[in-house]
């Protein structure tokens, strides 16, 4: 599988921080990592609606990157949130990106997919922000019912920790199949067992589960005809804009 190189450029982690203005000028404390987010041209940022609605929860938040082995953070200019298929589109200004390319069309079952970002990723006593990556197939294909606009999405075969969340879900080709939004587990009872006393007043019972953990990552189909303010018109029109899709979107 070919894997993503400059991964720096591609993505970077949502933080919130605390503003210590007195302390150390105006600079800012990140709290935590909240997702991951990733360009599409023209200054503008894709990620999930879950993670800008709990970064926002701090006095201030934004997107942090990379500055040689410093982490910097720049405020977001503006954001919107599409909570019906969990996207959220930002406005920041950050000093060097690299869009990727779109990909259309759904993937079949068992098609290699990988994704990078920042699960779990802040190192508080060294000040590190890690980022992760992580590399599998596609499990199936579904209509996912848990977003109010049932959109298309992918079961993958690993699992999306937190801070994976608006992550780009990258094809063979490297093109952008779909955002992350998380998890989605199944549970089925296995064994189960009752004892009940013999005076009657009181019972035990055992039950054990097993359950499956997949990602869960909406498809790039159901998200390039959503409509947006910052963008001013469809994804898929910004998309076209900004030279980053790749195909046609299906009729």
């Amino acid at each position: 599988m070919i894997t993503i190189v400059n991964a720096y450029e591609k993505v970077f982690p949502i933080v919130g921080a605390g503003v210590e203005g007195v302390a150390l000028g105006d600079a800012v404390v990140i709290r935590q990592v909240y997702g991951t987010a990733f360009p599409i041209g023209m200054g503008c940022f894709l990620t999930a609606a879950h993670a800008i609605h709990a970064a926002s929860e701090n006095p201030w938040f934004g997107l942090a990157f990379a500055d040689g082995e410093i982490w910097r953070a720049s405020p977001l200019m503006d954001f919107e949130t599409i909570d019906d298929c969990d996207l959220s589109v930002v406005r920041a200004k950050l000093p060097k990106t690299r869009s990727l390319e779109w990909g259309l069309g759904e993937l079949p079952m068992l098609h290699p997919v990988q994704v990078v970002g920042y699960p779990y990723s802040l190192g508080l006593q060294h000040f590190i922000i890690r980022i992760r990556a992580f590399a599998g197939h596609v499990v199936s294909n579904l209509t996912f019912y848990d977003l109010s606009a049932n959109p298309r999405a992918y079961e993958l075969s690993f699992p999306c920790p937190r801070g994976l969340s608006g992550s780009p879900l990258l094809d063979s080709n490297l093109h952008v199949a779909g955002l992350i939004t998380g998890n989605k587990a199944t549970q089925m009872l296995v064994f189960s067992n009752r004892e009940i006393l013999s005076e009657g007043q009181r019972q035990t019972i055992v039950e054990r589960y097993e359950s499956l953990q997949l990602g869960i990552a909406i498809q790039s189909d159901s998200l390039v005809g959503l409509e947006s303010r910052i963008l001013e018109g469809s994804l898929y029109d910004h998309l076209l804009r900004s030279g980053s899709v790749s195909g046609q979107r299906a009729a």
